[in-house]
């Protein structure tokens, strides 16, 4: 994946307010999940690992960590 350029990561940064400003979270997290399982699967977290979750938001990483089989906190 190419790296963005300021233009295209403002860009990002703003379709990420304007959707978390929504404030349907069920609907944020379901966007979300393709991503949180990319994030997972590129990191290798599989069966036993442990991760520990904070404040991170809709906890679709956490999620997509469990459903790796994962030890999720």
């Amino acid at each position: 994946m190419a790296a963005m350029d300021d233009e295209q990561l403002e860009q990002v940064r703003a379709a990420s307010r304007d959707m978390w400003a929504t404030g349907h979270y069920p609907t944020i997290a379901e966007r979300l999940r393709p991503v949180a399982d990319l994030l997972v699967a590129r990191v290798g977290i599989g069966p036993g690992d442990r991760v520990f979750d904070v404040g991170t938001g809709s906890g679709s990483v956490a999620v997509a960590a469990a459903r790796r089989v994962a030890e999720v906190k």
